[in-house]
């Protein structure tokens, strides 16, 4: 009976304090006066300025950690290369909080996520593995699509520039 008491106690006093809570931050926000000197919309602002950069990152590190986890996997280094796969899986969950600061729509970040992924993946994979940076594999389907084209190195850098050129315009413009 003591026990059920104090979780009733307890229930009650935090329903009281975050009704409190709620209400007094209603009412810091919408009461005009002029000694509040601070702005609440500047940490907002400062946060969705670095929203762009943070999605970049978050992309360009879960496709490194996943790029170097298929290598050190296809290698032979088992337990390396899944928890890479796993820290790169992980940090898909970092979107959330700077999501919710920004005002970009959600699904850009997969459409970010793919951009990178074309850029860097191979890359990575090939350097890892001690292949040259411009290696076609034959196992996927992506490399065999590049296969039957059969481009140079060259131009598989080309392309890769002018994708690195739409993905940081368009995280910058709308993120």
């Amino acid at each position: 009976m003591k026990t059920l008491l104090t979780l009733l106690l307890i229930l009650t006093s935090q329903i009281l304090a975050g009704q409190m809570s709620y209400e007094f931050s209603t009412y810091i926000k919408t009461e005009p006066s002029e000694y509040r000197p601070v702005n609440l919309n500047i940490a907002k602002a400062r946060k969705q300025k670095l929203a762009p950069w943070k999605v970049t990152g978050i992309a360009v590190f879960a496709t490194v950690t996943e790029a170097i986890g298929d290598a050190k996997f296809d290698d032979g280094c088992k337990i390396q290369g899944k928890a890479l796969q796993a820290i790169s899986l992980g940090s898909h969950f970092l979107y959330i909080p700077v999501m919710k600061n920004s005002n970009a729509n959600w699904l850009l970040v997969p459409l970010v996520e793919m951009c990178w992924r074309f850029i860097l993946f191979d890359m990575v994979y090939n350097l890892t593995r001690g292949l040259p940076v411009g290696y076609i594999g034959n196992t996927s389907y992506f490399d065999k699509g590049l296969q039957a084209f059969g481009p140079p190195a060259g131009m598989r850098m080309f392309a890769n520039g002018i994708a690195a050129t739409f993905v940081i315009t368009l995280t910058f413009d709308k993120f």
